[in-house]
C-alpha cells in the first residue's frame, strides 16, 4: 500500500522474516521507537503516538541507544530524524535498525535536498515526512 507524503509516494517494502498482521487491532497499535535529538519534539511526538493508541518503545537520540531500545522492545516502526546532532547520522541509524531488527522506517526531516533524499530512499522507508509535517501524514504512514 503506498503512503503519500506532501512530496511524493513510497511503497511499503515487505518486512523480511516478519509475520503478516491480519488483525486490525494489531495494525492499529504499533510499537514505535522515536529517534529524535530535540527533547520537546520527541515528547510531543510521544504524547501524540500514545493518544493514537500506539506504544512508544523508547525515545533516543544516538545509534547506541536506538539499537539497545530496539533490542529490548522490538519496535514495529522507528520514526527517525535525519539530523540528530552530536555527530549522529539519522540515516545510518535507520539503516541499522532496519537491517538488524526489520522494523519499518519513517523519516522526519527539514532536509529536502536531493542528496539527503537519495540517502533516505536507499534505506527503503515507508514514508518521508518533511518538517513541518501534517499529523495526518504521520498517522497515514503509521497505518501501513
Amino acid at each position: 500500500m503506498p503512503v503519500a507524503t506532501a512530496e511524493f509516494t513510497l511503497k511499503r517494502p515487505a518486512r523480511a522474516g516478519a509475520a503478516r498482521r491480519d488483525d486490525v487491532t494489531d495494525r492499529a497499535r504499533r510499537r514505535v521507537l522515536v529517534v529524535e535529538d530535540e527533547a520537546m519534539i520527541a515528547l510531543d511526538l510521544s504524547d501524540l503516538l500514545e493518544s493514537w493508541d500506539h506504544v512508544v518503545a523508547g525515545i533516543v537520540c544516538t545509534m547506541g541507544d536506538a539499537l539497545q531500545a530496539a533490542h529490548e522492545m522490538a519496535p514495529d516502526v522507528a520514526i527517525v530524524d535525519v539530523a540528530l546532532g552530536i555527530g549522529e547520522d539519522g540515516v545510518r541509524v535507520a539503516a541499522e535498525l532496519k537491517r538488524r531488527f526489520a522494523c519499518d522506517i519513517i523519516f522526519v526531516t527539514a532536509w529536502s535536498d536531493a542528496g539527503t533524499r537519495a540517502r533516505m530512499e536507499r534505506v527503503g522507508p515507508i514514508a518521508l515526512l518533511f518538517k513541518p509535517y501534517a499529523r495526518d501524514a504521520l498517522r497515514a504512514a503509521l497505518a501501513c
